[in-house]
């Protein structure tokens, strides 16, 4: 195996535990087959799930030290935010719903920060992230390998 092919295998696992949208037309771009994105973009959404669940309580104890000495001492009115407004989708739709658009509208960390916040069972969390992900790198590595054919790339 050469430095070139690792330092390959090691971008697609990393881009998919970062930003999963993208993973899978990299991978087929840097030549990998169906098989091998679909592998690469699993390894590496997984390992970002749980790297992100077990690092959770570190993340929100350096958001919430970094972001103290900013916070106003007054009643700030009921303006939706962005955090409100995740927190109102993923009650409407559950963590099924945050695990469905998590890999690919949301990045992998920012979902799986909202659903370990929000509900508290960590291995349910995992468990549907998880699966998401593998539906997500069908998916992905399917319309890239389409897309590949069809313009004969």
């Amino acid at each position: 195996m050469t430095t070139t092919l690792i330092l390959k295998i090691l971008s697609v696992i990393s881009l998919s535990s970062v930003k999963f949208l993208f993973a899978a037309p990299t991978s087929i771009a840097l030549g990998f087959s169906f098989i091998e994105t679909v592998i690469l973009c699993i390894i590496g959404g997984s390992l970002g799930v749980l790297v992100f669940t077990f690092s959770s309580k570190y993340v929100y104890k350096i958001i919430d030290f970094t972001t103290k000495p900013f916070r106003s001492k007054k009643k700030i009115s009921k303006k939706k935010n962005g955090n409100q407004l995740a927190e109102k989708i993923a009650k409407k739709y559950g963590l099924v719903g945050l695990s469905i658009v998590t890999p690919s509208i949301i990045s992998i960390p920012i979902g799986t920060l909202l659903a370990i916040k929000l509900f508290p069972d960590k291995k349910k969390v995992i468990s549907f992230l998880i699966f998401s992900v593998i539906i997500w790198a069908l998916i992905l590595a399917s319309a890239g390998d389409y897309l590949v054919d069809y313009f004969d790339l």
